[in-house]
């Protein structure tokens, strides 16, 4: 880590060298927003800014303090900061921005749009919302060997996108995706827990505001449609009966209904058809594989009929849980998968969607979800 903090040192230092000799002490002049956090203010049409610094000092130790005021928009808010501290306040490094719920809910354009503006700020910045107070989330104490808890919330949601629990959301995809006809943006989610920030799961949006919050175990059926995984684990619970006869071998009576299985290092890939043009119907073929990395109950593994029990067992709960994601955005309206842009790529001339035809004939869309599913080779058992 200190190597780290060491590189990051550097580069600024490189960057402030180039604009002359004159300014070689400026990094100590400066307050480097690594963090924003923007809640809903007292008074009507005013926001509540967080600012997460990182401040340098003789001994190039740093202080990490964050600065609060209040705006119309998050550039006044920012504008406001300044008279709050010495130091001059740069956002190239800023990593993250948070939104409280109530302000997300309004919609966060008018907030976000002058950050996508700005040359300084890297289109690569996380957009997220959290579940409580976006103050509070940044008031979190403990973050590990990060410097401030901005750079700490801009490594965990590095990790948890790398582990694909969640999918990318930066500033250039969210303002792809509130731009373009057909699709919404998704970002995730985050809370607050034992003074540390953790990762709950992912906020629906319909065009810029916040319509719904999904967990985790919701987020991984998301990730499924959206994209193609190269790792991930899921996690499902079995029904014991269906499997009793292969379990006598190691327990001659196993007593629970159900049994859990965890599966792991998948790799999936999803295909969209439009099979039914006059009537809005998609087909949605989904290939997953994976390996069995843990079970909470011993089985016969090395059966084939076993296996094949379980591959069409998982294909059903995908099934069955892609289904009900698909069905929770139709009553929320929020296309969060672009079928109206694939809709729209599809088709040419009167067959594209306008934004309103497309917004009035989401919750109608019908669609044909298939799973397929195969088990490449089982792991341990516990």
């Amino acid at each position: 880590m200190k190597n780290k903090i060491k590189k990051f040192l550097i580069i600024v230092s490189t960057f402030m060298l180039l604009t002359g000799c004159a300014q070689e002490r400026i990094l100590e002049q400066l307050g480097i927003i690594t963090a924003i956090g923007l809640d809903k203010g007292e008074e009507e049409r005013e926001v509540f800014g967080s600012f997460v610094t990182y401040k340098f000092s003789q001994q190039l130790s740093n202080e990490s303090t964050p600065i609060y005021s209040y705006g119309r928009t998050a550039r006044d808010a920012y504008n406001q900061a300044f008279s709050k501290t010495a130091k001059q306040l740069v956002t190239g490094q800023l990593r993250a921005v948070l939104y409280g719920p109530e302000l997300a809910k309004e919609g966060i354009w008018p907030h976000l749009n002058g950050l996508q503006r700005n040359q300084f700020v890297t289109d690569l910045l996380y957009v997220t919302v959290t579940d409580m107070p976006a103050k509070e989330v940044l008031s979190a104490q403990i973050y590990e060997e990060a410097p401030n808890v901005g750079i700490y919330i801009y490594k965990l949601l590095d990790q948890v996108v790398g582990k694909e629990q969640i999918i990318d959301s930066s500033l250039h995809e969210f303002t792809k995706n509130y731009m373009k006809i057909g699709a919404d943006p998704i970002t995730p989610v985050l809370s607050k827990k034992d003074d540390r920030v953790i990762v709950t799961g992912l906020g629906l949006f319909q065009d810029d505001r916040l319509m719904e919050i999904i967990d985790l175990r919701e987020a991984f059926y998301v990730r499924l449609i959206l994209d193609e995984f190269k790792a991930g684990e899921l996690q499902v619970e079995l029904p014991t009966e269906n499997y009793r006869q292969f379990m006598e071998d190691f327990d001659p009576s196993p007593e629970e209904e159900s049994f859990e299985m965890t599966v792991q290092q998948v790799r999936s890939s999803s295909t969209i058809t439009v099979k039914e043009p006059e009537n809005n119907r998609f087909g949605l073929d989904i290939n997953f594989e994976g390996e069995i990395r843990e079970l909470n109950k011993e089985i016969d593994l090395e059966s084939e009929e076993v296996i094949r029990m379980l591959e069409k067992d998982l294909s059903k709960i995908i099934e069955d849980n892609i289904t009900k994601i698909l069905e929770k955005t139709q009553e929320l309206n929020v296309d969060s998968f672009g079928f109206g842009t694939f809709w729209n790529s599809t088709f040419k001339g009167n067959k594209k969607l306008s934004e309103e035809e497309w917004r009035k004939e989401y919750p109608n869309f019908q669609f044909d979800v298939n799973v397929k599913t195969k088990i490449l080779r089982h792991g341990i058992t516990q």
